[in-house]
């Protein structure tokens, strides 16, 4: 339904004072007057809402500025009526969180949600059960365009089975910090420098296995073990055959009385004509998760990460 309004022209008040003469009292219908210019401005503000068919008393959250990076326990974001909060959803400045009491039970301390934001400047929080309820900020810096891109594409895929990106983590002597990465192929060879940069010196068995189907919904074959002599200051390529541009693990082989209990990564392999820009998006990611501080949950991290490499690994960039 289309409401069109015009306000009525402007009326001065001796035209006003000759055309009601007849009252008794013209001060009295001055104030008359006042006030319906009055209730004309104040309904000049509100009509456009209710002809577009919306609440006059409707959520005035703004943009887009945060999303869910991990919690627990069942969250609910304001609004008539309340809608469930789902792992990395967006959020809006002046959003409202509050617990579903209804499913929550037991200590509110222990559950917990972690607010991660979308300017590349602000640190993330984590807000727990008792500080409900949560009202974000209304001025922040701002959705960076970029990341906001970045976080819709996590947060698709979150939507589907967000168990797959969640890296087994149960850190031991001999684990290795291995770096999650993008690596480019040539010829056959590739440079895993990035994915041991935080590794000693030492010579390590892999196990390299494709995480995606190819073209025909086939499995991508797995490579053969591999011995990789890792020098930091003499950095050499390694060939690996049988792989392909594609998505992969990486895992430590338990060797010489080291176990390298859940020492792995994934590694996006790319070829020349794509790696420069891969690279770059997956910089960009890196650079939105060092904003957060270093105060937040490395798997919440990973699975982040490793979610972001899978999208990449099906995106024609």
């Amino acid at each position: 339904m289309t409401i069109s309004w015009n306000p009525i022209p402007m009326i001065r008040n001796h035209q006003i004072e000759e055309r009601f003469h007849h009252y008794k009292n013209p001060v009295s219908f001055r104030h008359i007057f006042i006030l319906s210019w009055i209730l004309i401005f104040l309904t000049s503000m509100f009509l456009p809402e209710v002809a577009n068919g919306k609440e006059i008393n409707k959520d005035t959250s703004g943009e887009d500025i945060a999303f869910v990076l991990q919690m627990s326990g069942t969250w609910l974001i304001d609004g008539n009526p309340p809608r469930k909060v789902e792992l990395g959803q967006s959020l809006p400045e002046g959003g409202r969180l509050l617990l579903n009491k209804s499913e929550n039970t037991g200590n509110f301390g222990e559950i917990y949600i972690t607010i991660a934001f979308l300017d590349g400047k602000t640190p993330s929080r984590t807000y727990s059960g008792k500080d409900q309820p949560v009202t974000l900020p209304r001025s922040r810096h701002g959705g960076d365009p970029l990341y906001k891109r970045i976080v819709k594409v996590v947060s698709n895929i979150f939507k589907r089975k967000p168990e797959n990106y969640v890296p087994v983590l149960s850190r031991g002597e001999e684990t290795l910090d291995l770096q999650d990465s993008v690596i480019l192929m040539k010829a056959g060879k590739t440079d895993l420098s990035p994915v041991f940069v935080k590794s000693p010196q030492d010579e390590y068995l892999l196990l390299i296995e494709p995480l995606l189907l190819d073209k025909d919904n086939k499995r991508l074959p797995k490579l053969p073990l591999l011995t990789f002599n890792w020098k930091p200051s003499a950095i050499e390529p390694l060939e690996l055959p049988g792989a392909q541009p594609a998505l992969y693990k990486l895992s430590l082989v338990a060797q010489k009385k080291k176990d390298y209990k859940d020492s792995e990564a994934w590694i996006l392999i790319c070829g020349a004509d794509r790696y420069d820009k891969v690279l770059a998006s997956y910089n960009d990611c890196l650079t939105l998760i060092k904003s957060w501080g270093n105060n937040i949950d490395i798997v919440a991290v990973k699975s982040f990460v490793r979610a972001y490499l899978y999208s990449l690994s099906n995106e024609s960039i």
